[in-house]
This record gives structure tokens, sequence and C-alpha cells, in this order.
């Protein structure tokens, strides 16, 4: 089957990422999975933040991977560790 993956937020094991800030802005977002569906694709977007979290799902995404729901007062996985 084929997907599109939107990197929504930064990684765990990507050393200098931030876990919690947004990598698109909502209209790209919103764009990206506009195409995709037009296109007959599904759209999954990896987001540990919960503001990444938020975004896709109000630009209605298909499927979020390593959905953390992180923010600023919860612990963030150590870096390497799996999430």
């Amino acid at each position: 089957m084929d997907v599109v993956k939107i990197m929504s937020s930064g990684g765990v094991t990507t050393a200098g990422t931030d876990l919690l800030a947004c990598q698109f802005c909502d209209d790209d977002v919103r764009l990206l999975i506009d195409e995709a569906h037009a296109a007959g694709l599904p759209v999954t977007v990896h987001a540990h933040g919960l503001p990444a979290v938020k975004q896709a799902i109000e630009a209605g995404v298909d499927g979020i991977e390593h959905c953390a729901c992180l923010t600023p007062s919860a612990s963030a996985p150590a870096r390497g560790s799996s999430a």
C-alpha cells in the first residue's frame, strides 16, 4: 500500500530537533493532506509533541505514528530510547 508520511515534529533520536515544535505551518499540512487525498493516498504523520498531533488531526490526517502527545510539562524520552 502506498502512503504519504509527514515528519510533523522532531524525532527522539534526531539530535537538535524540538519534539514539541510543529515542523510545518497549518496551511502546509492541510495542503499536503488534501493533495495526497486527491491522489487517493492516505496520510500518516510522525508527531511526538501534542501541538503536532493536534495540527494533524485538525488537518484531516489518516493516522499518527509515535503519538506521544508530549507537552512542556511532560518528560521527553531520553535521546536514543524508543518512544
